[in-house]
């Protein structure tokens, strides 16, 4: 399993190269607050990109805080 901020452009990029079995997009600890908004952003472009290869979950905030429903 590999952990990826989903706040990093690059990092979101090298995750198609590293030939992990299962990828988890950080939405939560591994992105700042004043970041998630744009972490959202980015990872939804790269997730509709088509470069995904491998299988992946998106790990969120605790269901019911503002970060969840945003």
């Amino acid at each position: 399993m590999l952990f990826i901020p989903a706040n990093s452009p690059k990092m979101l990029l090298k995750s198609n190269v590293m030939q992990a079995d299962f990828i988890i997009f950080d939405l939560e600890d591994g992105v700042a607050e004043d970041r998630k908004a744009e972490a959202r952003e980015l990872l939804r472009a790269y997730l509709t990109s088509g470069l995904v290869s491998c299988r992946y979950m998106i790990r969120v905030n605790r269901v019911g805080s503002a970060a969840f429903q945003a």
